[in-house]
C-alpha cells in the first residue's frame, strides 16, 4: 500500500477503537436505572432525567468524532 493509504487506513482503525468505547457510557444509565427501579438508592427528578440524558449522549458523541479525527479527502 502506499503511504497515504497506510495514513488513511491508520486513522480509520483509531477513530473505529475509539467509537467502540463509546457505548460503555451508556452503561452509566442503566446502573442508575436498575438503582432507581430495585430502591438502592433515593430517585430524585435530576437522576430520572440524567438516565435519559446518558442515552442521548452516544449519538452526539459518534459524529464528533469522526468530524474531529477524519480529515477530507
Amino acid at each position: 500500500m502506499s503511504g497515504n493509504t497506510m495514513r488513511i487506513h491508520s486513522t480509520l482503525e483509531k477513530v473505529l477503537s475509539i467509537q467502540s468505547f463509546i457505548p460503555a457510557f451508556f452503561a452509566f444509565g442503566v446502573i442508575d436505572y436498575f438503582s432507581c427501579q430495585l430502591n438502592l438508592v433515593v430517585c430524585s427528578p435530576v437522576q430520572e432525567h440524567l438516565i435519559m440524558q446518558t442515552a442521548s449522549f452516544i449519538p452526539l458523541c459518534s459524529p464528533a468524532i469522526t468530524l474531529f479525527y477524519v480529515q477530507p479527502y
